[in-house]
């Protein structure tokens, strides 16, 4: 899909945790995306590029943004009605699409769970036969961003896995794990990590040691959103 300029307004807003807020907008119904794919979003003349982090619908989408910089803090303060300037759709290394069969393996940290939120999504909405394990890493509990709704979609659905790891609290007691993104936490959670496809999105060094690991696991297929959603554009 070509990406467009198109306008965007605010309809909802919705507070995620202490840092992290979600955008809902609506967008014009001609504006196609694919789960994985981002935005660029230009606010007071700066440009920042957001992930999709909703499923697509006709209409509508969602960002998902922590306060990290100046845009990141405008957009924080956007109120319901307000419009925004956005061009997209953007991105392949993350895509997912109904051609995709294979069984996945994801690893996100903090923010970078948004483009995994869209596809978990499109999986759950379609009812797709693909399973899905997602480990997602946390300072702490209450840095988890969707959590009642991850939560609410493993209940529902068995084909698919949460893990959350917290790396400044220890709750192994309460069923998280702890700590960074390990190879033995891999393999604790995925018996053939091999024949999974694996995506990876967080800081450049989780993305970097998560690669390594499962290359030495003998992963084939490693997708990595080559640019590194933690810190690049100063949002």
């Amino acid at each position: 899909m070509k990406p467009k300029d198109f306008e965007a307004e605010v309809i909802d807003i919705i507070n995620q945790t202490p840092d992290v807020k979600t955008i809902r907008l609506k967008i014009p119904e001609d504006i196609e995306f694919i789960p994985g794919q981002f935005c660029m979003v230009k606010i007071d003349k700066k440009l920042a590029p957001f992930t999709f982090a909703s499923a697509p619908q006709k209409g509508y989408t969602e960002l998902t943004i922590k306060q990290i910089g100046e845009v990141t803090k405008k957009m924080h303060n956007l109120k319901k009605g307000d419009k925004i300037q956005l061009r997209g759709p953007f991105g392949k290394d993350l895509n997912f699409e109904n051609n995709v069969k294979k069984h996945v393996g994801m690893v996100a940290a903090g923010s970078g769970i948004t483009p995994f939120m869209s596809i978990i999504e499109f999986i759950n909405n379609k009812k797709l036969e693909n399973y899905i394990l997602l480990i997602y890493a946390n300072r702490t509990r209450e840095d988890i961003i969707y959590k009642n709704k991850l939560d609410d979609i493993v209940e529902k659905n068995n084909n698919i896995k949460v893990v959350y790891s917290l790396t400044k609290e220890d709750l192994r007691n309460k069923g998280y794990e702890f700590g960074h993104v390990t190879q033995e936490m891999i393999l604790k959670h995925s018996e053939n990590p091999q024949e999974l496809t694996w995506y990876i999105c967080g800081p450049p060094n989780m993305n970097k040691d998560v690669k390594k690991i499962l290359k030495k696991l003998k992963a084939k297929d490693i997708r990595i959103e080559s640019w590194e959603i933690s810190g690049k554009f100063n949002r």
